[in-house]
């Protein structure tokens, strides 16, 4: 597995150049959104190589607000192609991953509203979604947990959420008369939801369930 060797070559190239870094350890991409836009950080990088098996690897990048950072809208390739970085001596403070958790968790818990806790199958896939549960706790969910341990190598059922992988976790979903089921991908910037009678519901279905939610005429 690259994570570690790659975070330590990447911190070194990072601190070498005079920046200042805080270090979460393993989270799920959208709790790493939600800290660099809450903490006031000018960026943040990641480690991951999203769904795609475990012998690939790389590092994504966000800005300040939280969103993705596409290398054309930046200057970095320049930089890295010229060479043209400062130096200094940067310094690294490690942090719980466990606190940006309970964070994202007391906000998310404050934006939503059930009419009844929900009975849920969650398939963690191994990944860094495995610690997002006690967000679920948090808002009551009766959860179930598949693929719950954190492994590298995806040994529950690979990396991507697909119908086909998600079978297990559809099927749990009908066993347990669950209202829903989702499926994630090894960062948590992803996940397929099944509806209760255990089917994949598309994300392009998905989005048109929330347009109708958040948005009306005009």
């Amino acid at each position: 597995i690259s994570g570690p060797s790659m975070e330590k070559a990447f911190l070194e190239g990072v601190l070498s150049t005079g920046c200042n870094v805080e270090s979460y350890g393993v989270l799920p991409i959208p709790i790493i959104s939600f800290e660099t836009w809450k903490g006031g950080f000018d960026a943040a990088a990641f480690i991951s190589a999203s769904h795609n098996p475990s012998e690939y690897n790389g590092i994504r990048f966000r800005t300040a607000e939280g969103y993705g950072m596409l290398y054309h809208q930046t200057k970095m390739m320049d930089l890295y192609e010229k060479g043209a970085f400062r130096e200094g001596e940067g310094r690294k403070t490690d942090r719980a991953p466990e606190d940006a958790i309970k964070r994202y968790a007391d906000y998310v818990e404050g934006k939503l509203e059930f009419e009844r806790p929900l009975k849920v199958v969650l398939d963690m896939g191994n990944g860094s979604a495995c610690g997002m549960f006690v967000l679920y706790k948090r808002l009551d969910f009766d959860g179930k947990v598949i693929n719950g341990e954190p492994d590298g190598l995806f040994p529950g059922r690979g990396p991507a959420p697909t119908e086909e992988s998600l079978k297990e976790a559809a099927k749990k979903v009908v066993e347990t008369g669950a209202d829903y089921g989702v499926g994630f991908d090894p960062d948590a910037d992803r996940g397929l939801v099944i509806d209760d009678r255990g089917r994949i519901v598309t994300p392009e279905k998905v989005a048109v369930i929330l347009a109708k939610e958040w948005y009306g005429p005009g």
